[in-house]
């Protein structure tokens, strides 16, 4: 789960906290998705990428400062997986969730 205090809660399906991860100066979780064996979170400052079985931050993504992500999504899962993101600041950003992490510009 994904919290306004800038944490990431990983629950066992019995309710029992396994794990906190924290977005240090990110500020509030807006989206959370899985993606494979990864788990990507969007806060305010940016999005970060954990690995779902260490929970070891592998990414971080920093906001271009235009508004932070409210929305994403897998895109054309069954090609390759792809993370859109959509923000209040009018702009979709997308990323190959495959490969080593590079943004590209969508207009909006």
């Amino acid at each position: 789960s994904a919290s306004d205090d800038g944490t990431v809660r990983v629950w066992s399906a019995s309710g029992k906290c396994l794990a906190i991860l924290a977005s240090p100066g990110k500020g509030a979780f807006t989206s959370l998705l899985a993606v494979g064996s990864t788990v990507w979170g969007s806060a305010v400052g940016g999005t970060m990428v954990w690995d779902a079985c260490t929970r070891a931050l592998l990414r971080e993504i920093p906001s271009d400062g235009s508004g932070y992500v409210t929305n994403t999504l897998i895109v054309a899962k069954n090609v390759v997986n792809r993370v859109w993101a959509a923000g209040n600041g009018g702009r979709i950003a997308a990323w190959n969730a495959e490969t080593e992490l590079r943004g590209d510009d969508v207009a909006a």
